[in-house]
């Protein structure tokens, strides 16, 4: 009873290292039965079940107390009808103040009738009607919850403002839900524990005079999770449609906050091994699910030479970790491939000081791959599914692997490693052909944050999108759209895959020099592919990490690439 949650996640911290260890081992220390240890591990992070909740407008029937708040998001036009303004309760200088700052906080009296104001409601100006897209609807959103959370707001009611024809209510339902949901975080594990303070917004003078010599209460813990959100749909005739829509909505968010722990997670606990884990606590959350690995020495004897080079430095065995959801016999699967370098110091072609410290979200791909299944299965999607996860630690030390040493694929080709820190591709490319052998897959879709010159070409805003078959690029970037994860289409030329032509070796695993380095590293992945095999490379290294906040993007890992690939095994078709 004295072990706070806060030491609970600690000590589920300590035992993770060692898979199958934990139940027992957590039983003995926090007293508890082990059939109860399974609870106790989704009270630690990553957070297999995100942090809000959405909720029907109907059921927020606590939306009337302090801990309660409503956002009314507003076109100019509506604030500029008299009606409208009246209907809402905006003074005249409410409403030039709301046209000045975009933004005005009231209080709003109780249903109790008492008269005394107790809900918080903040009105936002999202600006003219006929201009208003789904990107500035999420980016009014973002900012509301953003505020609100800084207050303490538990319960959050969204009303959203009249559309244009060019944003359908669904359409703005979801990018509304989504932005919420995505705002409403941060990685705060190691935050330590602040005191709450009281909700009640007022005292009297007795308390006041009685506390006025004591010791100041600390400061209110920053920005709080909001615990709920429920929305009203623009259009009545849209409501039925905005609620299905809810739980997708959710789940999907749900994946992102779930890769955006795993990113934001440090390397000297989320090495090979908690990722593996991970992927055990997934088969066990998700009957149909099962997990088969190749650890150490087992990728050497099943010909996966690139990938045990890269991890065989590290004090923690490479692995790969090998998902499979094959509930239908005749039917070949999709296989996702997820780059999982869970600390990239370079090798010993060594990255300097200021390029490495943030390396441990170099397994962003890894991430969203495992999102994407943990995502999949809850929403109940049907049809095949395998997901490659190749995990390793590029670390130094005496037996790291070499600058120029050439290495033997699993597919046969031999590869000169001309820099140590292109190791992503060497990893994926032994996955990919893996893969190909087991399962003989329909479609293939890898995800890495592979390149800097992809971050160079798009920024931090869009991935890259290489494919060799035109129709997959269009779903692919088709399954971007539908959840705002922006995939942008680049090239593969001929000139590209020439520059990979080695001279004591097959191929190389670079280019000629820095100029195309995003299209190099694709054409490299391109050598493992099989003939007229449907496959797209996603580069997220932009993406995946953000330098600072951005509407719902939070500085540090955005779980970039988890909704885009549960949407593409949720809507794909051959």
């Amino acid at each position: 009873p004295t072990v706070t949650d806060r030491q609970r996640r600690m000590l589920l911290q300590r035992f993770r290292a060692v898979p199958g260890s934990m139940p027992a081992a957590l039983a003995a220390a926090l007293g508890r039965r082990a059939a109860a240890s399974s609870a106790a591990f989704d009270e630690a992070y990553p957070r297999f079940n995100g942090i809000a909740r959405l909720r029907p407008a109907a059921a927020d029937a606590h939306n009337n107390d302090a801990s309660s708040a409503q956002v009314l998001l507003l076109t100019s036009e509506q604030l500029d009808s008299s009606s409208g303004a009246g209907s809402l309760g905006v003074s005249p200088q409410e409403k030039a103040d709301l046209k000045l700052t975009h933004s005005l906080q009231q209080w709003v009296p109780s249903n109790s009738g008492s008269g005394a104001a107790s809900t918080r409601r903040l009105l936002v100006l999202v600006g003219k009607q006929a201009k208003l897209t789904a990107h500035q609807l999420q980016s009014n959103v973002s900012s509301a919850v953003n505020r609100l959370r800084t207050l303490n707001a538990r319960h959050v009611h969204i009303t959203l403002p009249a559309l244009p024809p060019s944003l359908p209510a669904d359409q703005a339902h979801a990018a509304a839900a989504q932005a919420a949901l995505l705002t409403n975080y941060s990685f705060d594990k190691y935050i330590s524990e602040k005191t709450p303070t009281s909700s009640s917004s007022s005292s009297s003078e007795a308390d006041d005079a009685a506390t006025a010599n004591a010791t100041p209460p600390p400061l209110p813990e920053p920005k709080r999770f909001i615990s709920s959100f429920s929305f009203s749909p623009a259009a009545a005739a849209a409501a039925a449609a905005t609620q299905a829509q809810s739980d997708e909505v959710e789940e999907l968010a749900n994946a992102a906050i779930f890769a955006r722990d795993l990113v934001n997670e440090r390397a000297d606990v989320c090495n090979p091994v908690y990722l593996h884990d991970i992927a055990t606590r997934l088969t066990q959350l998700h009957p149909g699910l099962t997990l088969r690995t190749l650890v150490g020495d087992q990728l050497i004897q099943e010909g996966l030479h690139m990938h045990h080079a890269v991890g065989r430095a590290s004090q923690w065995e490479p692995r790969l970790l090998i998902l499979e959801h094959l509930p239908n016999p005749d039917e070949k699967p999709i296989m996702l491939v997820g780059k999982g370098i869970t600390y990239d110091t370079g090798g010993l072609n060594l990255k300097p000081t200021g390029f490495m410290e943030d390396m441990h979200m170099d397994m962003g791909g890894a991430a969203a791959t495992l999102a994407a299944v943990h995502a999949a299965k809850r929403l109940g999607i049907k049809r095949n599914f395998v997901a490659m996860v190749p995990v390793a630690e590029n670390a130094i030390g005496s037996r790291a692997y070499k600058p120029h040493a050439i290495v033997r694929s699993h597919r046969g080709i031999s590869v000169r490693v001309d820099n140590t820190d292109a190791e992503g591709r060497l990893i994926l490319g032994d996955a990919i052909s893996y893969g190909q052998k087991l399962f003989d897959p329909c479609v293939i879709v890898d995800s890495a944050t592979l390149t800097g010159a992809c971050v160079v070409a798009l920024g931090e805003y869009a991935a890259g999108l290489f494919s060799n078959d035109e129709a997959l690029t269009q779903k692919v970037a088709t399954a971007g759209k539908l959840v705002f994860e922006r995939a942008w289409p680049m090239p593969i030329l001929p000139e590209h895959e020439k520059e990979l032509k080695g001279v004591q070796s097959d191929i190389k695993s670079t280019g000629n020099g820095r100029m195309g380095g995003a299209c190099t590293a694709a054409a490299f992945l391109k050598k493992f592919v099989d003939e007229n095999r449907p496959w797209a490379h996603l580069d997220i290294a932009g993406p995946a990490v953000y330098s600072k906040s951005i509407g719902h993007f939070p500085a540090g890992g955005t779980g970039f690439g988890a909704q885009l690939l549960t949407k593409f095994l949720q809507t794909y078709s051959a």
